[in-house]
């Protein structure tokens, strides 16, 4: 039975929506409903507050339990130096701070990747795993993150690196496909050229992939050509909820 020493709230910020729920820090897995709301067109950090503040009172938390937030962005100290895929007003903001003073809740603040990383860690792929794991998200851009040895190395953009002069994240993100009305052969033709670069320069010893799409990978994980061994994250789209709301279980006893 879950009690409140053992519940979380989790709240993924993405390109496309928000997500958010109550998670079972025991089991590793939601313990209520998902509660997606499409992220604003204007996703100004104020918009994006509005939305936060709307799953909170639609999943009606206790205010004891931790609270933990991710966004598609690296962080430091909680402020966000920049960001890809949502408004460009989110340069310098302290959501951490902003979150205190709008809704009144001490929140930890992750980056999304880095959020499913902790959660494939505890609870996932990656637990009792050694070596290098590259871990990524396909969704509006591709969020990365590393695990070496049991440790999560936080606020890599590799989403961002240059192939052949394009971002990695406008060849294959999860969004391109929709976009470019790719199928999955065209599709995993991308992604070969994305994971292939990866494989070149870390050497990994797993790749984990995630994300909504992550649902559909026996029809792409099988068609790419790697030395690596590929996996689909056992967390799938929940991942970032379930690691968000571990993080800031540990988070608020610091």
């Amino acid at each position: 039975m879950s009690t409140l020493e053992n519940i979380a709230l989790g709240i993924d910020i993405g390109g496309s929506s928000v997500k958010g729920g109550l998670v079972n820090l025991e089991l590793g897995e939601l313990s209520s409903k998902k509660v997606k709301i499409p992220t604003p067109i204007k996703s100004s950090p104020q918009n994006i507050i509005k939305v936060i503040k709307e799953i909170i009172n639609d999943l009606n938390i206790d205010k004891n339990i931790p609270v933990g937030v991710t966004v598609p962005a690296p962080v430091k100290n909680d402020v966000i130096e920049s960001m890809a895929n949502l408004d460009s007003s989110w340069a310098n903001i302290n959501l951490k701070k902003m979150i205190k003073e709008e809704i009144g809740i001490d929140a930890a603040i992750l980056n999304d990747a880095d959020a499913a990383a902790c959660a494939e860690l505890q609870y996932g792929r990656a637990c009792g795993e050694k070596g290098l794991i590259f871990l990524s998200t396909l969704g509006t851009g591709i969020g990365t993150s590393l695990i070496h040895n049991g440790a999560v190395i936080v606020n890599t953009e590799f989403g961002h690196m240059d192939i052949n002069g394009i971002e990695g994240e406008k060849i294959a993100a999860g969004s391109i496909k929709t976009k470019e009305k790719l199928n999955w052969d065209e599709w995993v033709e991308r992604l070969q050229i994305y994971y292939s670069a990866i494989e070149k320069l870390f050497s990994p010893d797993l790749i984990l992939i995630g994300g909504a799409i992550s649902k559909e990978h026996r029809k792409f994980i099988p068609k790419l050509n790697l030395k690596t061994k590929v996996c689909p994250m056992k967390l799938k789209d929940n991942a970032e909820i379930i690691g968000i709301g571990y993080y800031s279980s540990k988070y608020n006893k610091k």
